[in-house]
């Protein structure tokens, strides 16, 4: 069922909680987890305060202290699915949880929950040097996180992410924060698009806990080997439809300068052949990926409002979103769906005869 929680209802998204002092974080670091701290740096974020910690041994760490109006619920899940990870697949590129010195997962400060977690060295994606065998890399790695994610149950409550498909239509309320008309119209279009090509047959696909949130920030790279050696970022989990989770990261190989789903048919070759996509979620996932990338520039435009300290890093990828839109403008729902269909079939998976 939708929220009928509105987006500029949302504290998480809207209020910015006061910073905790430098030299509490180190004494919390100390007393709590043993760690003696040599450097400590603030990183950035969209909700949460974020650290990057080095110890007096040399070790990297990230402590991450979640803004207080982040449900707990949604805490907790991250805990249990890095557990899960751990557990499952110990060499999937993804950071692990650093116990306190109690043996707990995390600690707490007033509302807001404290964790720490190893830290991966690598290049981020987005400064590397874009390569078909990259974007083919990222959809191996991005299949076999989502076969592992598609263990865990989700019998219990959902919390409400705006970063959710599922409730894109709300988005709506938020386009009269986009500042060019031309821009804003184009975004309202974009709209029939979802309503009519993907919205009625979204609740039959295949759902599951999804990361939700794997742009080429979230993802570190080698770059003299070209692998990806780290998925970042479990922030925006939600169980979903499967489908979204690769309309996310498709959407970011958008603006490819080439024929407009070039890009995205290298990610999504090596995804379907490590993780078969269905027809149906083949069919959906154009307008999902124009979904994603309207919701990206209203989000944004209406949050670097909010927050123009914040504005950089608000808008990282709102340019990258206008480009793929702009793009995608001369391109039909019927060519994109056959352009995409023709690209796993060119690179078919190993149970594609099934």
């Amino acid at each position: 069922m939708m929220s009928n929680t509105t987006p500029a209802s949302s504290a998480i998204f809207t209020s910015i909680p006061d910073r905790i002092p430098l030299d509490a974080v180190v004494r919390l670091l100390r007393e709590t987890y043993g760690i003696e701290c040599a450097a400590l740096e603030r990183l950035s974020g969209e909700r949460d305060q974020n650290y990057r910690v080095v110890d007096t041994e040399g070790r990297a760490f990230v402590c991450k202290i979640t803004h207080p109006s982040e449900p707990r619920i949604v805490t907790d899940l991250q805990t249990s699915v890095f557990r899960h990870l751990a557990a499952a697949i110990p060499a999937l590129p993804v950071q692990h949880l650093v116990p306190t010195l109690m043996g707990t997962d995390a600690t707490t400060v007033d509302d807001a929950v404290v964790r720490v977690f190893t830290y991966l060295r690598g290049t981020p994606m987005h400064l590397v040097a874009p390569s078909k065998d990259l974007r083919g890399a990222l959809g191996t790695e991005h299949a076999r996180l989502d076969r592992v994610l598609a263990q865990l149950s989700m019998n219990g409550p959902q919390h409400d992410l705006l970063w959710d498909l599922t409730h894109f239509a709300r988005i709506r309320t938020l386009l009269k924060h986009i500042g060019n008309t031309k821009h804003r119209t184009m975004a309202e279009r974009y709209f029939l698009l979802y309503e009519k090509s993907a919205a009625p047959y979204l609740g039959s696909l295949h759902a599951q806990l999804i990361h939700n949130d794997l742009n080429p920030h979230n993802v570190l790279v080698d770059p003299a080997s070209g692998e990806i050696i780290g998925i970042l970022d479990f922030g925006d989990l939600v169980c979903a439809p499967r489908i979204y989770d690769v309309a996310v990261a498709a959407s970011y190989f958008m603006p490819s300068g080439e024929a407009p789903l070039s890009h995205v048919a290298d990610y999504l070759r090596a995804y379907h052949s490590e993780s078969p996509l269905s027809d149906q979620e083949i069919d959906v996932l154009y307008p999902l990926i124009i979904a994603r990338l309207v919701m990206t520039v209203a989000i944004t435009e209406w949050r670097a409002g909010l927050h123009p300290e914040n504005r950089d890093y608000i808008l990282r990828n709102n340019a990258r979103a206008w480009a793929g839109l702009l793009q995608a403008v001369d391109l039909s729902y019927c060519q994109a769906s056959s352009y995409l269909h023709e690209a796993c079939a060119a690179n078919p998976s190993p149970d594609s005869s099934t």
